[in-house]
């Protein structure tokens, strides 16, 4: 019986004794290059799908700014708002300046744990320009051209207005 040059299955020829085995090794070379087949088409498919894949990504990615333009945005940002925190402790005093050297947009302030607020007195708030806090009719924070004004002063009856008591610590942070 003659063989394929390149699989080696049979060729039967007229005069050939058919046997089952001939038949059975033929299918079974058959199926296994079959399943080698299926399986590689199954990998071709699955890097297409990441190529695909990886092609979206790179779409997003080439939308994306650049380091440059993401610095350049920062330069403009800091040229148009200046965040400035900080703290000072109160002297007691009836006014007081605190100066930032800048014209603020806005100014809150708080005590160190965080209230505006303690019982009958006013200790903080949000300040904007033309638009001071005020506790009880008496100004308790006011914004300047250069930085910003706290108060200690009674608002009548038991009320009080106290951002610059001696009560400790108060903290600030303004947008200019």
């Amino acid at each position: 019986m003659k063989k394929t040059n390149k699989y080696k299955l049979s060729q039967w020829e007229k005069s050939d004794r058919i046997v089952m085995e001939d038949f059975n090794g033929d299918n079974a070379k058959v199926e296994a290059a079959l399943a080698a087949h299926d399986t590689a088409l199954a990998g071709k498919a699955d890097a297409a799908s990441v190529n695909s894949s990886m092609a979206s990504l790179q779409t997003q990615l080439d939308a994306k700014a650049t380091a440059a333009a993401l610095t350049a945005l920062q330069n403009t940002v800091n040229t148009k708002v200046r965040v400035i925190c900080g703290a000072y402790t109160g002297d007691g005093s009836e006014s007081r300046f605190i100066s930032l050297g800048a014209a603020p947009k806005a100014v809150y302030v708080c005590m160190e744990d965080g209230s505006c607020s303690g019982g009958y007195q006013g200790t903080g708030g949000l300040a904007l320009p033309g638009h001071p806090v005020v506790f009880s009719g008496v100004t308790a924070l006011s914004i300047s051209s250069t930085g910003f004004y706290v108060y200690k002063k009674a608002a009548g009856g038991s009320y009080s207005v106290d951002t610059n008591g001696n009560r400790g610590v108060y903290h600030y942070i303004a947008f200019c």
